[in-house]
């Protein structure tokens, strides 16, 4: 074995230990940012408020790293459209410098009332270190209850006004519908009438065809009749088509439907042949 040899086979051993080594290294290497998860709270966000409140209820839990709770941070806080819910975006990280991210919503208290009472457990999305978020969904709950405010009024003088309100209305007399004559009915025009009105009309001079192997086939050799209100028979000639299975170039036979269409759309009903191919 000559030196150049060696020399290929001693570096091909020590790049394949460089690449063991860092295959080694990558995979005891932790790259799984934590996980940050919500519990119940029951805070409405105020302008100038703690933001120890906000990290109430906040965890965060990394696999290798254990509990990352005090790592927690807001990172933002931004207020919706209407006004009347802020979004609310953590971050945490663990010692090998992996991050996640995650929202929720708070409902915000209103300047000039003090009704507006929520959980803000809502769904939220979890943003990991490499850029992947998932979505995360978290059971809303809301908790409340509104009284309804009476009339004020006397109970039983609007009872005795309703009575005397329902006893009106069933009172009053339902006028008088009059009695309409009959309309005299047309009779009705023949059904082949009506058709040549509407629709083209096509006839077949035979129910089978027979045709040679290869020979050239033309549909209007069969047409007995070809009529319309409106187009003439020229131009139905070239409006007619046929539908189903055919070759000329092959022995058998072929059923196909016979149609025709007008230029204003209108089809006529379907004839049927019987096509047979011999040799």
């Amino acid at each position: 074995m000559n030196l150049g040899n060696k020399l290929a086979i001693m570096f091909a051993t020590v790049s394949i230990c460089v690449l063991a080594v860092c295959a080694f290294l990558l995979n005891g290497q932790d790259r799984e940012p934590p996980e940050i998860s919500f519990g119940q709270s029951r805070v409405v966000y105020r302008d100038g408020m703690d933001t120890a409140e906000l990290l109430k209820g906040v965890e965060a839990q990394d696999r290798h790293d254990g509990d990352v709770t005090d790592q927690i941070v807001i990172e933002k806080i931004t207020k919706t459209s209407d006004g009347r819910s802020v979004i609310v975006t953590y971050a945490a990280g663990d010692r090998s410098n992996n991050f996640a991210k995650a929202s929720r919503i708070f409902q915000a208290r209103d300047l000039d009332t003090d009704t507006n009472k929520s959980d803000s457990r809502s769904t939220y999305k979890v943003e990991a270190g490499a850029g992947a978020v998932t979505d995360v969904p978290i059971a809303s709950e809301t908790e409340g209850t509104q009284e309804a405010e009476g009339s004020g009024g006397n109970p039983e003088a609007e009872e005795a006004q309703t009575t005397d309100e329902r006893a009106e209305a069933g009172t009053e007399e339902e006028p008088v519908r009059e009695e309409q004559p009959p309309e005299e009915q047309k009779p009705e025009e023949p059904a082949e009438n009506v058709q040549n009105k509407a629709v083209p009309v096509i006839k077949l001079n035979t129910a089978e065809a027979t045709l040679k192997k290869g020979s050239f086939f033309n549909i209007n050799d069969y047409i007995a009749q070809l009529s319309d209100d409106v187009d003439t028979t020229e131009t139905l000639q070239h409006r007619i088509r046929t539908n189903g299975e055919f070759d000329n170039n092959t022995v058998g036979d072929y059923r196909v439907t016979v149609m025709v269409t007008d230029s204003e759309g209108n089809t006529s009903g379907a004839q049927n042949l019987l096509i047979h191919v011999t040799e």
